[in-house]
């Protein structure tokens, strides 16, 4: 059953990357992209694998717009967890190193996601610079991971990038903790609940550059806390 599920999932994944590159490629790079065909990729995935998402605070996906969300990553899984409830006009931001990814790499791409090369921090700070200026010109929202690779159930400490974004071009960060997938039974027939609890919404509006590592440190306790107790 468990190798069945892999194999389901990476021919749902090719296939529907296949149907997204032909939607997407209509209007590419659009942030309205994701929320369309990412959530069909996404409750695909985890119908297959039988797991449930349930939002904490969901109200909060409505009332904001034009935000930076956090959360903690854990698994390649997080992808689809965050993709089956992703809000509109929603992006992401990960390494570039996903565009080499078969299909899928260019479905991420078109899908309107920012792409950044971890390893030139000089080109990494443009693309963000970059991501600035279009969340401000286009009002969208972007999903940041701060820690910047898996943690597998243990909290790494955040990345600045994200947190000097929000002070930056002024728009409020809204932390959210994704509950630990250890309680997930992979290879029972349904694998059992993620909890995703969305905080309240932290404003930057009087927030510098001096102010981003105390916010950074702020958000990553508010999703610690809730990570262990969730």
């Amino acid at each position: 059953m468990y190798y069945l599920k892999i194999f389901l999932t990476v021919l749902y994944i090719f296939l529907t990357s296949v149907l997204g590159i032909l939607f997407c490629i209509f209007r590419p790079a659009d942030a309205r992209n994701l929320c369309i065909v990412g959530k069909i990729m996404s409750k695909g995935v985890l119908y297959i694998w039988g797991i449930n998402v349930i939002l904490h605070n969901k109200h909060i996906f409505k009332e904001c717009k034009n935000v930076i969300y956090v959360s903690n990553h854990q698994h390649n899984l997080d992808a689809f967890v965050i993709g089956s409830i992703v809000p509109f006009k929603t992006v992401s931001l990960a390494k570039r190193e996903l565009l080499y990814i078969p299909i899928f790499g260019l479905f991420y791409y078109l899908s309107g996601n920012i792409l950044i090369k971890r390893q030139n921090k000089n080109k990494a700070l443009k693309t963000m610079h970059k991501a600035g200026l279009e969340i401000v010109r286009k009002k969208v929202s972007v999903w940041i991971m701060p820690e910047g690779t898996r943690n597998h159930g243990e909290m790494k400490d955040f990345k600045k990038g994200a947190f000097n974004l929000a002070t930056q071009i002024k728009r409020p960060v809204v932390p959210i903790t994704i509950s630990n997938y250890e309680k997930l039974d992979f290879r029972a027939r349904k694998a059992g609940t993620v909890h995703m609890y969305i905080h309240e919404p932290i404003s930057t509006e009087k927030l510098t550059r001096d102010d981003v590592v105390k916010l950074s440190d702020h958000c990553r306790e508010l999703i610690k806390n809730k990570f262990e107790n969730l």
